[in-house]
């Protein structure tokens, strides 16, 4: 479950450091630019022979220098073009990366084989560094340019930033991020891909109201049970899955506003409170290796008086299925095409 491997990533933390990369085609006297800054020259050959006829050479573009990046550890400067970028904060931050159009050669992961969530074809060759056995030698191993990670993360590593960013330029992105929005535009604020932001957050947006006609006014209770069980229900908009669905779609979520939710809008059921359940489809977040919550709680008197159990109105979504932005969009498509089929 992403709520306990998000412990395990704190291990990764640890591990996480820069390695400065150096621009080959910058000059050595420039000095470093700001993080929006970028350099146009045109050049015009002059006109010696005036019966010739003028000639103009294309306009190019020189790469941009060193750029310093101002996050919450202080400011640091990052490559021009960084080769062997290192995600340390998982699928979520390797999707947004991967969306952005930047593949890192190497990914802290839930999953020691894979990247949960996310196309293989779109992870081939980068390097799956599993969160629980992350280890600092191996990190710098990878003889990165660039390590990137979400807010503070790195507070939680043995010896802390100060540690990790021995290796290389390391940069915490989204210090002030609150949602997957804030978190895929802070990282490409760092790399300076504005014009790759622009482009996927127009595509994300349509696919998001693409799915406006099949959620708006729809009513659902959601459900995770583990083993134990322990049982939790999503309240508000704040759980990373249900942003757009309820604050611009208007899917209802019910319970709804629980005082009893924590940051995330997530509350704690005991099983005989499952009756509060009361929207009219029950949407089941289980990873597929996970028991369904009707095996784990299925025997309580409560369960079949549940109206989405009841009415068989029930959608079952992988929730380690749908990271970053993209994955927020994907989510909204398949919960729009569940509700449709019902």
């Amino acid at each position: 479950m992403r709520e306990l491997s998000a412990i395990a990533a704190i291990a990764i933390v640890l591990t996480t450091a820069a390695c400065g990369g150096s621009d080959d085609d910058a000059d050595d006297t420039a000095a470093p630019q700001s993080i929006a800054a970028t350099t146009d020259e045109s050049t015009t050959p002059s006109n010696e022979d005036e019966t010739a006829p003028e000639t103009t050479a294309a306009p190019t573009t020189e790469p941009p220098g060193p750029r310093i990046v101002e996050h919450l550890y202080g400011a640091t400067e990052i490559p021009a073009d960084p080769q062997r970028i290192v995600a340390l904060s998982e699928e979520f931050l390797l999707a947004d990366l991967l969306s952005l159009g930047v593949t890192p050669v190497a990914s802290t992961s839930n999953d020691p084989d894979t990247f949960p969530g996310i196309d293989p074809a779109l992870t081939e060759g980068i390097e799956v560094i599993f969160t629980p056995d992350f280890d600092i030698e191996e990190l710098a191993a990878l003889e990165p340019d660039l390590l990137l990670g979400y807010g503070g993360v790195f507070d939680q590593a043995p010896g802390g930033y100060e540690t990790i960013s021995e290796i290389a330029p390391t940069v915490s992105i989204g210090d002030d991020a609150t949602g997957w929005r804030e978190q895929l535009v802070a990282t490409a604020d760092v790399l300076g891909l504005e014009v790759e932001l622009d482009e996927r957050l127009a595509a994300i947006d349509a696919e998001i109201e693409a799915g406006r006609s099949s959620i708006e006014g729809q009513n659902i209770s959601v459900l995770s049970v583990f083993p134990g069980p322990f049982i939790r229900t999503y309240t508000t908009g704040d759980y990373q899955f249900f942003d757009a669905p309820v604050n611009e779609l208007g899917l209802e979520l019910v319970p709804s506003n629980s005082p009893d939710a924590d940051d995330a809008g997530r509350v704690v059921l005991s099983p005989a409170q499952l009756g509060e359940l009361q929207g009219d489809t029950l949407v089941l977040l289980q990873s597929p290796n996970e028991d369904l919550p009707q095996d784990l709680v299925g025997d309580s008197p409560v369960w079949p008086t549940i109206p989405g159990v009841a009415n068989d109105r029930i959608i079952v979504l992988d929730r380690l299925g749908y990271p970053g932005a993209e994955g927020h969009a994907r989510f909204v498509t398949d919960l729009a095409a569940a509700l449709d089929q019902l």
